[in-house]
């Protein structure tokens, strides 16, 4: 469902429906993988750990087939079919140990996390979940969880405007988040302040992802 390459560009890691998997970024060859529940994004922290939001539970790391498996594209992840909101959680890998993966913090239940739900923030070694407040049709709320890594249970909230939350990602300087969503926009915020810095129009659709290019420009896809 999601990569990510590590800080140095050398490893990417890939998660989906059956856990997570490292791979050398040139030659494909994969390196080592724990099976857990479905991952739905990922991201580096400076450390060089891996961090992922999963659905319910990581479980024990096992190995798996070299194979990816197969993903099916979804909207937003809320609900299985017996209405029933899904655990949450954030959790970490370090790629260097034996050990399974485990939880940082477990996430609201009633929480749509986002398609491209995580970023982490080197300058204040944040995660950045993006999610959805549910509501009626048109008055969904996007919100941003902000995570430390090192004190997870002293996270902060902010709730953004209305229309589902797509996507955020973080600048290389650290101090812009780019979000996307229902609103038909792309928002730029002031990491620090968390104001919004810039509204871009003029898609005809919900707008699915946007990211910072290396030379500060935003690339969105609608």
């Amino acid at each position: 469902m999601a990569i990510a390459f590590d800080p140095s560009g050398e490893r990417v890691v890939s998660c989906g429906r059956d856990g997570l998997r490292l791979r050398d970024a040139k030659s494909g060859s994969e390196i080592k993988a724990v099976k857990t529940a479905t991952v739905l994004g990922v991201a580096w922290s400076s450390d060089r750990h891996v961090l992922f939001v999963s659905w319910a539970g990581h479980g024990a790391a096992a190995p798996v087939r070299a194979a990816l498996a197969p993903t099916v594209p979804v909207r937003l992840v809320s609900w299985p079919g017996n209405g029933n909101p899904l655990p949450k959680e954030l959790g970490v890998w370090d790629v260097e140990d034996a050990a399974p993966p485990r939880t940082l913090k477990a996430l609201t239940d009633n929480i749509m996390l986002s398609p491209h739900p995580l970023a982490f923030d080197t300058a204040t070694g944040r995660a950045i979940v993006a999610c959805t407040l549910p509501d009626t049709i048109g008055n969904e709320r996007g919100q941003l969880q902000f995570i430390p890594i090192d004190k997870p249970d002293s996270s902060q909230v902010q709730t953004l405007g209305r229309g589902m939350l797509w996507s955020v990602a973080v600048s290389g300087d650290s101090k812009r988040l780019v979000t996307a969503g229902g609103d038909w926009c792309v928002n730029v915020w002031d990491a620090e302040r968390r104001g919004r810095m810039l509204h871009l129009g003029g898609h005809i659709d919900d707008v699915r992802g946007a990211v910072f290019l290396p030379d500060g420009r935003i690339a969105s896809v609608g």
